[in-house]
């Protein structure tokens, strides 16, 4: 009788044991996921303020070249 009831613990612990595991699993590949996703999106970050420096590189040099031409006609006078 003691051996059954022994085993029938045993059996309950092994089952909370294996849900726990599968438990774990599910949230290890959530997490991972939700790794890959924020670096995508950091990616996508990154990219997009390369091509907003890109544009302000663009304007602050057409704005220097206007600042040069100004002060050429400036001299000229």
């Amino acid at each position: 009788m003691v051996n059954a009831i022994l085993l029938n613990e045993f059996l309950k612990e092994h089952r909370s044991a294996e849900e726990l595991k599968s438990a774990m699993a599910h949230q290890r590949k959530d997490f991972e996921t939700a790794i890959v996703q924020q670096q995508k999106a950091s990616e996508a970050l990154v990219a997009r303020l390369k091509e907003q420096e890109a544009r302000i590189e663009k304007v602050s040099a057409h704005i220097e070249m206007a600042k040069s031409e100004r002060q050429t006609l400036v001299e000229n006078q």
